[in-house]
C-alpha cells in the first residue's frame, strides 16, 4: 500500500493527512495474445434480460462459497483472486451446482507464476489463464492461501501444488489429485458483449481503476460511481463480475466480488456503475472456458 502526506497550514497549526491508495494489484499482462478458436457468444439487445444474476438463476445459486481471502493489503493478488473466483463459478455452472463444489486456489498462481506476475504485487489475468492452460492449477483442499507469493520469498515446490497434511503436522504429495485447465481464453470489451459473454458462459474478470475511497466508503446496496481520476487505462485492480441489473431509480449496474472478506460490502459484492461507454466496458474484461 502506497500512502502520501499532504502538508496544510491553518491558522499556524500544522495537519498531516494521510491520503490512502489500494496498492496495484492487476498489471499490464506480459503477453496478450489471447487463444480463441470459437465465436464468442453475442446476444441482440432485445435478447439481453434486463438483469441477471448467476446468484440467483431461478432459484439456484450458481457461483462458489464467497471467500475472504486474508487482508488484501497483506497480499495484493486481486488478478489472481478474481481469476480463480470467475473459473471456479463456471465449474459450477457447468456441473449444474453438483456437489461437492469446486474452489480453485490462487495459490499456485501467486507462489509458482514467476512469469507471469509479481507474486503479492501484482499479476496480469491474461497470463494468469495463460498459466492455467498450459500447467493447470489445484483447489483449495490440496493448496490453500497463505497470503505469501514468490516475492515474499515463497518456493515454488511440488507441495505448493498439492500437499495433505496429518493432525501430527506431516505432510506429504498425494500420489493423484485433480488438476485443472482451461481451453480457450480472450478479452472482452463494451456493455453488450460484456453482458452476452456473462449470459452465456458465466463470469468473468473486468479491470478497473479504484483506490482507498472505494475501500473504505462503499456500502451494501449503493451503487459506485467511478470518477473522472479512476482511468480506465491504467487500471490497478481486477474483480470478478458475475451480473448486472437496474435499481428502483432506473440506474444500471454490474454485479462485482471483490477479495476485500465476507464483511465488507454485501459479503464482499458490490454494485458498479455501468453504461454503453463506461468505466468497466472500456477497460475490459477476460474470460476463459472450463
Amino acid at each position: 500500500q502506497m500512502l502520501r502526506f499532504i502538508l496544510t497550514f491553518t491558522s499556524s497549526v500544522l495537519y498531516i493527512a494521510e491520503t490512502r491508495f489500494i496498492a496495484p494489484c492487476a498489471l499490464k499482462a506480459r503477453n496478450t495474445t489471447e487463444e480463441v478458436y470459437t465465436t464468442l457468444p453475442r446476444f441482440s439487445a432485445k435478447d439481453l434480460p434486463t438483469s441477471w444474476d448467476w446468484r440467483d438463476v431461478d432459484g439456484e445459486n450458481m457461483v462458489t462459497t464467497d471467500r475472504s481471502y486474508s487482508n488484501p493489503r497483506a497480499c495484493s493478488g486481486c488478478w489472481a483472486f478474481a481469476t480463480v473466483h470467475a473459473l471456479s463459478d463456471r465449474i459450477k455452472i457447468q456441473r449444474n451446482a453438483a456437489f461437492p463444489e469446486v474452489n480453485l486456489s490462487p495459490q499456485p498462481l501467486l507462489t509458482c507464476g514467476y512469469e507471469i506476475g509479481n507474486g503479492c504485487r501484482g499479476g496480469g489475468v491474461i497470463d494468469a489463464m495463460r498459466y492455467i492452460k498450459e500447467k493447470g492449477i489445484t483447489d483449495e483442499t490440496c493448496s490453500p492461501f497463505t497470503a505469501r507469493g514468490h516475492d515474499t520469498g515463497d518456493i515454488c515446490l511440488g507441495s505448493t501444488v498439492c500437499s495433505t497434511c496429518s493432525a501430527n503436522g506431516a505432510c506429504e504429495i498425494p500420489k493423484k489429485y485433480d488438476i485443472f485447465h482451461v481451453d480457450e481464453f480472450g478479452t472482452v470489451s463494451g456493455e453488450a458483449e460484456i453482458q452476452s459473454e456473462i449470459k452465456a458462459r458465466g463470469p468473468v474478470v473486468c479491470h478497473m481503476h479504484v483506490d482507498e475511497a472505494f475501500r473504505s466508503n462503499y456500502r451494501a446496496g449503493a451503487i459506485w460511481t467511478f470518477s473522472a481520476t479512476d482511468d480506465s487505462t491504467e487500471p490497478n485492480h481486477a474483480a470478478e463480475i458475475a451480473g448486472w441489473g437496474v435499481d428502483d431509480d432506473g440506474t444500471p449496474y454490474w454485479i462485482a466480488r471483490f477479495a476485500f472478506g465476507t464483511n465488507w460490502g454485501d459479503h464482499g459484492w458490490a454494485k458498479l456503475h455501468r453504461s454503453a461507454n463506461g468505466h468497466i466496458e472500456n477497460a475490459g474484461c477476460v474470460w476463459a472456458t472450463v
